[in-house]
């Protein structure tokens, strides 16, 4: 049921090749560590070729959640012309078991966006960007230009497949020299400093004095990703050891049990950061959040009878009916599957809305974390998954059927030993639908439609140009969160 999205992972990953510095024509090997761990590695070139200009980086990783072993791959391909223009980029993400492809094709004042997975395509076409950003190739440009300037603090803005089309604003801080061994030798290394908007932990760099980055450190709260440059051979090394448990030290153990926690439909939590700096958590579905004078800390009220009333933007948001790569409504498994769960099944959105979240934890057979982050489409037919997985299957059949939906992400409480072992909150997903105008929580890996025991971080609509900027919160609040339990009305 709990799990650690490991797509919030692979994108941290991801972000990492932007703000590595390569030479055109070059080819580098790095290693890469999780909180000290061998994890996977990252290959990285640049190179030219008649008028264009290509800049790759494909990542292998490995991890554990809770001893189940998941491997990712993702490479991520741009081209681009001589002159530092777009021309398209390609994003290849193998995390559930079958391939995710996604396209960017730049075409002057638009960007069509094609994703790919087991012989089905869905295309979407957005409007580019208006304000001024730079291909991977161009930052790096930029980057070498302004540092062997003398400037000591960088400002640029790029895209990234992970955000989606929406540009990611960089900023780059000089923190001077140190002495850092390489092989038998040690030579003088520059240290930077990178932040980004849509990220809320830094990283730092380490340049050689030809701007060959020899080291990144990503202070990420589910533990440091470190990324060494090193030969191919001891890159694909990193990945024959035991590979690093990631969900089970995430973990959120509250100041007390919460009573009933399957049936009670009222609660009220104390909800802390331990940085002092509480995102804004939404109020939505079964959730309400109210402020606290202490910036850090916000009361959450649960009550499963008052669902928060869907606004009208929300009413006609067409990505909360629309297909994508993660979400096909038009596959006709999905349809298949809709049709059997409602089989019988009353005329009531609620009543609909109920039965297909009962035949979802009833159609994934296999509830296991084997699997990274699967399609609707993937999941409708090899019935395998975890929480992501449910999540997505579900708001896939209640497009089908009508009935808006999105992927709700943040926690949950359960008993990992039963109902006689001690209560944790786990990082979860779930999905909320539009019912009678109200946003409604359902989730399809419990016996039950909800608990009091979720925390909303984030929604997303899963459309193709959306990415982990949806989960902001979630990342902010990913090992930085403690909760007391204030109130349960068990009725």
């Amino acid at each position: 049921m709990i799990r650690f999205d490991v797509r919030t992972l692979a994108s941290a990953f991801a972000v990492l090749f932007l703000s590595t510095l390569v030479q055109a024509g070059t080819n580098f090997w790095y290693e890469m560590k999780l909180a000290g761990s061998p994890a996977g590695w990252s290959h990285m070139t640049d190179g030219v070729e008649g008028e264009y200009r290509t800049v790759m980086n494909e990542t292998a990783f490995r991890i554990r959640r809770a001893g189940a072993e998941v491997s990712m791959t993702v490479q991520i391909e741009w081209v681009e012309s001589a002159d530092g223009k777009p021309i398209s980029m390609t994003s290849r993400q193998d995390l559930g078991t079958q391939q995710m492809t996604t396209i960017w094709t730049f075409e002057g004042d638009s960007i069509r966006i094609a994703t790919e997975q087991g012989g089905r395509r869905n295309e979407t076409t957005v409007a580019a960007p208006t304000v001024p950003w730079l291909t991977p190739g161009g930052v790096q440009d930029e980057f070498k230009r302004q540092a062997k300037a003398g400037k000591k603090k960088i400002s640029m803005a790029t895209l990234a497949p992970d955000f989606g089309p929406e540009p990611v604003n960089m900023v780059y801080t000089f923190t001077g020299t140190e002495q850092y061994a390489v092989g038998d030798e040690a030579q003088e290394v520059s240290v930077w400093s990178m932040s980004m908007d849509k990220l809320p932990f830094p990283s730092v760099m380490k340049y050689s004095a030809d701007w060959d980055m020899l080291v990144s450190e990503m202070k990420a709260p589910f533990g440091q990703i470190d990324m060494i440059m090193s030969t191919r051979a001891e890159a694909m090394d990193s990945l024959d050891g035991k590979s690093p448990e990631l969900m089970l030290s995430l973990m959120i153990t509250p100041d007390k049990a919460i009573p009933n926690w399957l049936h009670a439909r009222q609660g009220r939590f104390r909800l802390d950061t331990k940085d002092g700096a509480m995102p804004s958590l939404p109020s939505a579905g079964y959730q309400r959040i109210e402020s606290l004078p202490d910036a850090g800390s916000v009361i959450q009220i649960m009550d499963l009878d008052k669902p928060s009333v869907a606004s009208k933007a929300d009413m006609a948001n067409q990505e909360y009916r629309g297909t994508s790569g993660l979400v096909d409504t038009t596959d006709e498994k999905i349809h298949e599957l809709v049709a059997k769960a409602l089989d019988g099944v009353g005329d009531s959105d609620a009543e609909r809305a109920e039965a297909m979240r009962g035949f979802v934890h009833r159609w994934i057979s296999v509830k296991n974390y084997g699997t990274a982050f699967a399609s609707a489409s993937e999941t409708a037919r090899n019935r395998t998954g975890d929480c992501s997985e449910h999540g997505v299957l579900l708001a896939a059949m209640l497009r089908v059927s009508d009935i808006p939906s999105r992927l709700a992400t943040g926690l949950v409480y359960f008993k990992p030993d039963g109902d006689k072992g001690e209560g944790v909150y786990g990082w979860h997903m779930w999905t909320q639908a539009i019912i009678d105008g109200h946003w409604v929580d359902l989730d399809a890996t419990l016996p039950v439609p909800f608990t009091i025991g979720h925390v909303l971080a984030d929604t997303s609509s899963l459309a193709d140009d959306s990415g982990i900027g949806d989960q902001y919160n979630l990342l902010a609040l990913i090992g930085n969160m403690e909760i007391d339990v204030i109130e349960v009305v068990e009725k």
